[in-house]
């Protein structure tokens, strides 16, 4: 290899190796899309986590493997000069969804070697052969078991606490009320079928005057 693609090389897998996500664009029928996704790369294969039953990018990849990549951080923009500061990585490529047990447990591996705190999901997810999840479920259950009654009910009510120091029984509260504001009021119907003309008519500027007339000075 020259010289120069090497040492090229080594800045690209260098710039990989410092950066965390990557904005990840696909197409299918001629529509594309693009989503910002946490990576983890060995060289130049790059593996994130998306979930295939609910992730546009995922569907289009089951029907179009081509992919494009940007990688880059967020840059200032403040003066005229600044556009000549921004610096990023620009892939095409093929994506696809691993199956096979042993593509991924290395990717278990690569990924949770960059981020240490998924390991235990990913493990549990991608690592227990099915066969034998009923057990592992057993044995996890088992060990919960042995922790004393008085501490679950402690740690219990510590979160209960600290989520109510948070505001969370108030939140609850005001959107219980909200919600009954809205489905079993007749301003709330009024302005339910008032949406839903405007959204049938392709444009909300009838609604929001609609709405807005009331607090206007006569």
């Amino acid at each position: 290899m020259p010289a120069k693609s090497k040492e090229l090389k080594n800045v690209v897998l260098e710039y990989l190796k410092r950066h965390n996500t990557m904005t990840l664009a696909t197409a299918h029928d001629n529509v594309p899309w693009a989503a910002a996704v946490f990576y983890a790369n060995d060289g130049f294969t790059l593996y994130f986590i998306s979930n295939p039953s609910i992730c546009l990018h995922c569907h289009n990849i089951a029907h179009n493997h081509r992919v494009a990549i940007t990688i880059n951080k967020d840059y200032a923009f403040r003066s005229q000069s600044d556009w000549r500061k921004v610096k990023g990585i620009q892939i095409e490529g093929i994506a696809k969804m691993l199956t096979a047990e042993e593509e991924i447990s290395q990717a278990v591996t690569i990924y949770t070697s960059k981020y240490p705190f998924t390991s235990a999901y990913l493990k549990s997810m991608f690592s227990l052969p099915r066969e034998k999840l009923e057990e592992e479920v057993m044995s996890l259950a088992r060990r919960i078991a042995l922790v004393p009654p008085v501490a679950i009910s402690m740690l219990k009510r510590s979160l209960n606490k600290t989520l109510d120091l948070m505001g969370q029984r108030e939140r609850w509260e005001w959107h219980l009320l909200s919600q009954v504001a809205s489905h079993f009021t007749e301003e709330g119907e009024q302005l339910r079928r008032q949406l839903e003309t405007a959204h049938k008519a392709g444009t909300l500027k009838g609604f929001y005057k609609w709405r807005d007339a009331r607090f206007r000075s006569t």
